[in-house]
This record gives C-alpha cells, structure tokens and sequence, in this order.
C-alpha cells in the first residue's frame, strides 16, 4: 500500500519498513520486493547490491521464480556477487523451468557463448525459443538472429 500509494500517501521509506518485517518473517515476496529495492536504491532504501542479492537469495531458496532469476543474472553479472556461472546456471535454470521468461533468455544466452557450460547451439536455440513462447521480447529476437 506505501509503495504504490493505494489508500494511504505513497511512502517508500514505509514501505521498505514494513517489507524488512515481512522478510525477517521469511515471507518470499517480502525478501524479493526488498531485494529489488536495495538493488536499485532509491525505493526507501539506500542503493545496496549485496544486501539485495541476499535478500533475493533468500526469496530463490524457497522456489520464488522471479527471485530465482534475478539472483541468476546477478551472478552472470556480478551484480551484488562475484560473478559465478555456476550459480548463475543452477538459478536461471530453476527460473527457467517455472516459467520466467528472462531466464530464459539468460540461459539460453549462456550456452550460445558458452559462458560456464559447455557451449551447445541446439540448448541456446531451445531455451530462446521457450523465452520467445513466454513473450520476451529479448528471447524473440534472440532467437530470430540464432535462425538467421
């Protein structure tokens, strides 16, 4: 409710107050939502990558598909972590396989490079397409330049 301002006056510092509690309850959603707010600062928190991917990873360990993802590029990236392919495969592929379309794309993109797996144009092409199925944008054109 204070993060969009819906019945009460918008408040991110409130917002992210409130999130903090849900989170040490262990409530996924809470972790994630706070995760992506220290990610990128600015929400009602200071801008902190590591706590965000901690955060995340807390949300990916109970099998929340978005958190899974973002954890996974975050590894990829070395966004809040050192990257880590190994990591970033074990996540995004989880991810991946509920359905979240920008794994997906990520994963596929791991194995057209090669990027920590063994590099395999049939698995890039594979996890592109599933990505374009789901509607990324990023995975249709991916996938349309892996056909050209």
């Amino acid at each position: 409710m204070y993060f969009s301002g819906q019945g009460v006056p918008q408040d991110y510092a409130e917002s992210a107050d409130w999130y903090g509690k849900a989170a040490e309850g262990g409530d996924a959603q809470a972790q994630a939502q706070l995760g992506f707010a220290y990610e990128y600062g600015g929400r009602g928190v200071p801008k902190d990558a590591a706590r965000g991917q901690a955060l995340l990873l807390q949300a990916a360990s109970q099998g929340l598909p978005i958190a899974e993802s973002v954890a996974g590029y975050n590894f990829l990236s070395g966004t809040g972590t050192s990257a880590d392919y190994g990591q970033a495969h074990v996540w995004l592929e989880k991810a991946a396989k509920a359905g979240e379309p920008s794994a997906a794309t990520n994963l596929g993109s791991m194995y057209c490079r090669g990027d920590g797996v063994q590099k395999d144009e049939a698995a890039c092409v594979s996890w592109y397409k599933q990505a374009a199925q789901l509607g990324s944008r990023p995975g249709q054109l991916l996938l349309a330049d892996a056909y050209r």
